[in-house]
């Protein structure tokens, strides 16, 4: 056909049949081929003057030099594209190119470009009603979330995706959601529903004839396989058709699995082999993020084999790449869970330059080990309380409305929320995360932001005094680490490993947290047990001391406070720790710097409290009632009136208990159906230092988005309103708080992120504004912690305490006191920050 085309001098038509080829053999593998065709097309369009066809076919060259190891020309002829569609007005070839040019600079380390050009793409298609495009978009968008540690959010718009590709009968994108939802399934430890899912996309593969497709499923069934010789035989079946279609990034990731499994199988010369492979390729490919991954695996290597040298030089090169990547993304979560997902690297580093350490003593290799550390803890959080002092809200406007449109779709579905709703807010949360990065990174400040170091000195000097020894742990695979930081000194211990303590720990949790434990003797034996493991080595060195706690993993469940004070004998019995020390816990020492820099840099509030507190949840409330008031449905009739939750009466007496404390100050007290959304939202709360609420918490640890504390849900005249002051809504509060309490259950709780800690309530009061945040680690009973609440204020306001000694006071008078002795009642407040906040 080419050669008649050729022969009576139609060069158009030639091109047409030229540009098919390519896509024949770029359906089959065969990207040289492909290439050379499209290439050919690609001339003859240009010389016929057909600019449309012209886009289309370097579209297709685009994509095939992607695969074959050359993204910078992909993007160039990309871009190329791009500016054509646009004079021609094509949107939907704008949309292609796009999407292309999102996928390149994903590779190369940009992601909040990519996620500018795959949402600009989506957008598109949706409005044009291509299902088959917006399928497309919707599989890399959840690709990239992968890449940036957020597998559960990419599920939810990849089943969408999926579906759509299903409704279109689009087999090629059917095929790539399947393997990214493996994937995710594979990073969220999903190992059945994630072989599923490959094998399903093997087979639709196979039978459309899709050698790449083939490969990925391939190559996806050995990492999850359980059985190493048969994964071993799978990544080989998946390397060979890679290296035979050319496509050589893929050959990367798959060398370096395949020097996983090699290395399982103690076969350390050809893993070592492996490696080098995949390092060599990604990094003539420019893909730091993934170089990164395979150096990571090289360390795991030597370290296991005794090389620590080697490894710690190549740790050292792994996080760098990270941290270049790090400075590249934008938004609270997707940060956070980019550096969750990088924290292996960040352990074994730790763990290197400590037994170097061991060996050369006077090295300084233990401060070295201490400032990564701290580096790997709430790193997220550290640059997210640098944004809080400027407002990034100044970005794109239409991106601030949809930001807005989001949160309030959140709000409705998860007020009508069923069993089946788990994969629609997945799907809106992930959307909701990527508007927010793109909305931070267009704002004009995002630029200017500082990057917050972490220097030990800094830490010694700004963050401790004489009185305040900090423990940071930090938990990890063999072994784990303690520190015990003073102002002059640092000394390091090492612990048993994670899963060890980790296991004692939630224990210690879960027996904590019930009133009646069936067994008491076990739970006093885990407490006991706990204590000897963390705080045996340094009880000698901090008698008298204030405790600053940096708690890591499962520790983050766990009130120190309630620990016993380790006896000589290891014999039960002992007092609480916190009868001899004032207990704080810290999400990590650099986080109180930043706080400490926040406070001194604003005016102190002129008022002194506000309390929001005993709210009216529903239409059985007699307060209703007694209004003459019948419950009026909210015009859009999304939201219930409350009958979720029932009334805390002692809320209220909490409330004026407090208040009688504070009197002869500056009090707001908002009780009943003032304790609303209005108000929290307002500006009101920032005149005062300290603002309590006292009312349901709500936790949902799968969208910690959709956490938050309950008020008012209907008004003075039975109007149903929206009560829930949810996550994300507390990070747009502006406050100038010394002290936010959380009087309720669980509030501090959330969604655990390795390395970053608990996503929920108290990382978004400290953004909005708060020195220190009190809150509870499980579900309590109001009668108790209103009697903790007015011993705590009462220590503050008539004693002129601060808030750490005062929750000392209040703690050890209810332990003293045989109703309230379990610590139960009192142990569940852990106070949270920068322990220099002044007395109120």
């Amino acid at each position: 056909s080419i050669a008649l085309w050729r022969s009576l001098g139609m060069p158009g038509q030639e091109a047409s049949v030229l540009n098919n080829l390519g896509r024949l053999h770029h359906g089959l593998g065969r990207l040289r081929e492909a290439r050379e065709a499209y290439a050919e097309a690609l001339e003859l369009f240009r010389r016929e003057g057909d600019r449309g066809r012209e886009s289309v076919a370097l579209l297709n060259l685009s994509a095939v030099d992607d695969s074959l190891g050359e993204p910078v020309a992909a993007e160039e002829q990309a871009g190329q594209a791009l500016a054509i569609a646009r004079d021609l007005g094509d949107r939907g070839r704008q949309a292609e190119a796009l999407n292309q040019l999102g996928t390149f600079q994903s590779s190369l380390g940009e992601p909040v470009a990519a996620l500018d050009s795959y949402t600009a793409a989506l957008k598109i298609f949706q409005e044009l009603g291509d299902g088959r495009r917006e399928a497309a978009i919707l599989n890399n968008l959840g690709n990239l979330l992968i890449q940036l540690g957020s597998p559960e959010e990419a599920r939810g718009l990849l089943q969408t995706g999926l579906e759509r590709a299903r409704q279109v009968k689009d087999r090629q994108f059917e095929g790539a959601a399947l393997l990214n939802l493996g994937r995710a399934d594979h990073d969220l430890g999903r190992t059945a529903e994630g072989k599923e899912h490959y094998t399903q996309a093997l087979a639709l593969h196979r039978s459309t004839g899709d050698r790449n497709g083939e490969a990925s499923a391939l190559r996806g069934q050995g990492l999850l396989s359980g059985d190493t010789a048969a994964a071993r035989d799978l990544l080989r079946q998946a390397l060979a058709i890679f290296q035979e279609i050319g496509n050589r990034g893929e050959e990367a990731v798959t060398l370096r699995g395949l020097g996983q499994i090699e290395a399982a199988l103690g076969d350390a010369g050809a893993a070592a082999g492996s490696f080098a492979r995949a390092r060599a390729i990604q990094s003539a490919l420019g893909q730091p993020g993934e170089e990164a991954l395979t150096l990571r695996e090289m360390a795991r290597l030597e370290r296991s084999t005794e090389r620590l040298a080697e490894a710690r030089g190549h740790l050292e090169e792994a996080l760098a790449r990270l941290e270049s990547l790090r400075a590249e993304i934008s938004g609270d979560h997707l940060r956070a869970s980019y550096f969750a997902a990088s924290r292996e690297a960040y352990e074994m580093y730790v763990d290197v330059l400590l037994r170097l350490g061991g060996k050369a003593p006077s090295s300084g290799l233990d401060a070295l080990a201490f400032e990564a550390a701290e580096r790997a803890r709430a790193r997220g959080l550290l640059d997210f309380l640098e944004q809080s002092r400027i407002d990034l809200r100044e970005g794109d406007p239409a991106l601030l409305q949809e930001e807005r449109r989001l949160r309030r779709e959140m709000n409705e579905k998860a007020a009508r929320r069923t069993s089946g709703s788990g994969e629609e807010l997945a799907a809106l949360e992930a959307r909701y995360q990527i508007v927010e990065a793109r909305l931070e990174a267009s704002s004009p400040h995002y630029a200017r932001l500082r990057q917050p170091e972490v220097r030990l000195a800094e830490i010694q000097r700004e963050a401790l005094d004489g009185n305040t020894v900090l423990l940071e742990y930090f938990l990890a695979e063999p072994r784990s680490y303690l520190w015990l930081v003073t102002p002059d000194s640092l000394t390091s211990f090492e612990l048993p490993g994670r899963s060890r303590i980790e296991e004692l720990a939630l224990r210690v949790h879960q027996g904590l947290g019930d009133p009646s434990p069936p067994d008491a003797a076990r739970r006093r034996e885990d407490l006991a047990e706990l204590s000897r493991l963390l705080l045996r080595p340094v009880l000698g060195r901090v008698r008298g001391k204030r405790l600053a706690i940096v708690a890591d993993g499962a520790l983050l469940y766990v009130p120190f406070a309630a620990l016993p004070e380790p006896a000589p004998e290891g014999a039960g019995g002992a007092a609480p720790l916190i009868v001899g020390h004032e207990v704080v816990h810290l999400p990590s020492a650099a986080v109180v710097r930043e706080l400490r820099r926040a406070r001194e840099g604003r005016a102190r509030p002129p008022a002194a409290l506000a309390v929001l507190a005993d709210p009216v949840f529903g239409a059985d409330d007699p307060r209703l009632q007694a209004a003459g008031a019948g419950v009026v449905p909210a015009a859009d009739s999304a939201r219930h009136s409350g009958a979720l939750f029932s009334r805390l009466g002692w809320t209220r007496q909490e409330a004026e208990g407090i208040a009688s404390e504070a009197r002869g100050r500056d009090l707001l007290l908002a009780l009943g159906f003032e304790a609303d959304r209005e108000l929290a939202t307002g500006e009101a709360l920032s005149r005062y230092r300290i603002v309590h609420f006292a009312t349901h918490g709500v936790l949902d640890t799968q969208h910690p988005a959709l956490s938050g504390l309950v008020l008012s849900q209907v008004d003075a005249h039975g109007r149903v309103r929206d009560g829930y002051l949810r996550l994300h809504d507390i990070y747009g509060l502006r406050l100038n708080a010394d002290l936010v309490v959380l009087s309720g259950c669980e509030t501090a709780l959330g969604k655990t992120l390795r390395g970053e800690g608990i996503v929920g309530l108290t990382r978004g009061f400290f953004y909005a504004g708060a020195s220190q945040v009190l809150a509870s680690l499980w579900p309590v009973r109001d009668r108790a912690t209103a009697e903790l609440m007015h011993r705590f204020y009462h220590a503050m306001f008539r004693e002129g305490l601060g808030p750490s000694a005062a929750l000392r006071q209040a703690q050890i008078s209810l332990w003293k006191e045989h109703p309230w002795h379990d610590p139960y009642f009192w142990a569940a407040f852990t106070l949270q920050g920068d322990w220099q906040v002044e007395a109120p």
